[in-house]
């Protein structure tokens, strides 16, 4: 039970004697240590309950509910006060529940709205609703912080160590980048990164990139303005799947192993080291790497200190990668090689690359290596190894300066399984029998919010429908459906999203063919003053407009039904074609009531649907319904168009202002900003 839950790099020597016999009656007993390093444990995370009033929208920090009692807190049995002490952390995201509430996810709060759902706001005082909510807690260990090797010459000073040149960020957490643009096959390529915030000479890592170009890698980079900054990449196209960036730096060193120096650089891209006068060999330290949220690892730096009379000057330096089930990264195993020869003189990397052997037993794998633009492409193949994920492969390359010397070096690259993790969720649709390529948005509700960097394609039906063909489009954000002739129920399929980081998630979908929906109506019928004779007469209500069916047949819908008819604020009919409710208001009546109509189609029997319409006739008055908006981290002068969703009764074309915001308890509760524009519109 102690080793099990020692936290994550926590080392632990374990000691047991055995006795060893010449079988002459000579004994010796003899002492054996083991020495146990804990690896990544899963976070557990507890079930919280809260109840909001039906009206009122409720935010929490699921990880720390209760605040008062830690013993209901999520944990991590690696968080133990020591490096690397990632912290836990919701997944982004934003979807609706079964009954319509509203759920948005940040990596520290998760808010429930319960005032988007019409169900909810149907209950009667004193009735209640359990409404269950999933969300996924992620501890960060998907910050790689790889061991680095570099060759210098002694009695040098001030040599720029570039540690992060390997290190991946592949927690999924960052910020979308908006575009990239270049010369194709030439570099640098141009980031569009609005609002970065960053420096020249800054490190930052891109992942999730979906194109053919070499994106998806740690880069120094230049700033040409506050939108946008280069990378020393070749460019080669600019692919809807942006992916997402994100700052890695190194924030700490601990002491060399032999009296040399180490510096961080004010940017916290790179390691100024000097070795001491006249020292020769390998110098040993460890550093920090931290990405934007504070999540951390270690990793391990040798430099060997050479003199070239007696070393010569031509060295490839061993590298470590770490890549995610599926990818196919570029591997840079110059970049640490570039140290000696001397500057100005470019490193060749030889074809002669070997093939990956398993680092447990050294057996084949699947997995091949290509040589692209003085890199390597690690491709994975269509393997599992015996033992499961992770696994870690290594293979070597040769280098040259140009002449007929080489040198050879190691790779070990590392392969973590992140499958299954992405929080995706099941669908449900409508369809026309007889319909053709329906475009299902099944990605609709799992989309994660701005400022997390996640861009989720369909990467693959895995069950086909059972009575039609589901097609994922051109740019893998919908699927497209169409049922086949004759079929008229209920068809089913799933599918998996990708994040184009590794990160993977399974949803079904279920798709209602020859079924009628409808949407939830609202609308301001005028006031009949009693003594005014110019607002008489009836109103028409188009409560059809959005009720429809997916699909390209065309469809025919009628009122078939609707109740009440009579009652104290008015008179309700139905057009002459069918199509329309028709409300003739009573004199001097103001309120609200609802009604339940029936639509039909025009099939024989004809296909029917319920539908529901709230009605409001008011003297003088102004409805301002909630509001949800989204923005991103960080940001600033965020309009947000609040009066678009609000109505003046009666609605004769009258201007709507915005009269005040709210202070004390009624202010932002996240310490943001709101000011009223010049207009007072927002």
């Amino acid at each position: 039970a102690r080793l099990q839950s020692l936290a994550r790099g926590e080392p632990l020597i374990d000691t047991f004697e055995i006795v060893v016999s010449d079988d002459n009656l000579g004994d010796v007993t003899s002492l054996v240590a083991v020495l146990v390093v804990g690896v990544n444990d899963t976070p557990v995370a507890v079930d919280d309950a809260v109840a909001p009033n039906e009206e009122t929208p409720v935010s929490l920090n699921p990880i720390l509910f209760l605040p008062e009692d830690p013993s209901f807190h999520d944990s991590d049995v690696d968080r133990d006060g020591s490096a690397p002490d990632n912290r836990l952390m919701v997944i982004p995201g934003s979807w609706e529940t079964s009954v319509g509430a509203l759920v948005t996810t940040w990596p520290d709060s998760l808010t429930y709205d319960p005032t988007t759902s019409a169900f909810l706001n149907e209950l009667a005082v004193g009735q209640s609703y359990v409404d269950a909510v999933d969300y996924t807690v992620m501890d960060g260990s998907f910050l790689f912080a790889n061991d680095d090797h570099y060759q210098v010459e002694a009695d040098g000073t001030g040599f720029a160590l570039n540690l992060l040149a390997n290190d991946r960020n592949l927690t999924g957490i960052g910020t979308l980048v908006a575009g990239y643009d270049g010369v194709v096959g030439a570099a640098p390529v141009t980031v569009s990164a609005p609002g970065h915030g960053l420096t020249s000479g800054m490190t930052v890592g891109i992942a999730g990139y979906g194109g053919q170009g070499l994106y998806n890698q740690t880069f120094p980079i230049d700033v040409l303005d506050a939108d946008t900054f280069t990378i020393p990449a070749i460019y080669r196209d600019d692919d809807p799947v942006k992916g997402n960036w994100s700052r890695l730096r190194i924030t700490a060193l601990s002491t060399t192993s032999q009296g040399g120096s180490v510096e961080i650089s004010a940017d916290g891209s790179t390691v100024a080291y000097t070795p001491e006068v006249n020292f020769v060999g390998d110098e040993v330290f460890a550093y920090t790497l931290m990405d934007e949220l504070g999540n951390t690892d270690e990793g391990l730096a040798v430099v060997k200190v050479v003199v070239n009379q007696l070393n010569g000057n031509l060295q490839a330096n061993p590298d470590r990668f770490t890549v995610a089930r599926g990818q196919s990264p570029v591997l840079d195993v110059l970049a640490n090689d570039n140290i000696l020869p001397a500057l100005g003189q470019s490193l060749i990397l030889s074809s002669e690359v070997s093939s990956p052997l398993l680092v447990t037993d050294e057996s084949p794998v699947l997995d091949t290596l290509i040589v692209v633009d003085n890199r390597i492409q690690f491709v994975q193949g269509e393997n599992t190894p015996a033992d499961g994920f992770p696994y870690e492969v290594h293979f070597t390359y040769q280098v040259s300066g140009g002449g007929v010397s080489t040198a050879t070096a190691e790779v070990i690259v590392r392969v973590v399984d992140r499958n299954d993790t992405l929080p995706v969720r099941d669908d449900a649709f409508a369809v026309l029998a007889g319909s053709h390529d329906n475009p299902l948005w099944v990605l609709d509700n799992d989309t994660i919010l701005p400022g997390s960097g996640e861009v989720l394609a369909v990467a693959e039906i895995v069950t086909a429908p059972a009575h039609g063909e589901a097609v994922i489009s051109s740019d893998g954000l919908s699927v497209n459906y169409t049922p086949e002739s004759g079929f008229v129920g209920e068809d089913t399929f799933a599918y998996r999203a990708s994040d184009n980081l590794g990160g993977t998630g399974l949803a079904g979908v279920r798709v209602s063919v020859g079924g009628l929906t409808t949407s939830p109506d609202f609308f301001a019928a005028p006031y009949d003053d009693s003594t005014r004779t110019d607002d008489n007469g009836s109103v028409e209500i188009d409560v059809l407009a959005n009720d429809s069916v997916l699909g390209s047949a065309p469809v025919d819908l009628h009122l078939a039904t609707f109740a009440p008819v009579t009652l104290s604020l008015g008179t309700m009919s139905v057009s002459g074609d069918d199509r329309r409710l028709v409300f003739d208001p009573a004199e001097d009546q103001e309120g609200e009531l609802e009604f339940v109509y029936t639509v039909e189609d025009q099939s024989t029997p004809p296909r029917t649907a319920e539908g529901r319409l709230v009605l409001v006739v008011a003297r003088s008055s102004v409805r301002a319904g909630s509001d949800f908006f989204v923005v991103s981290a960080d940001s600033s002068a965020n309009p947000l168009a609040v009066l678009a969703n609000d109505v003046a009764i009666p609605d004769r074309g009258r201007t709507l202002t915005v009269l005040s915001i709210g202070t004390g308890v009624q202010a932002p509760n996240r310490g943001g900003i709101v000011i009223l524009n010049d207009n007072h519109d927002g």
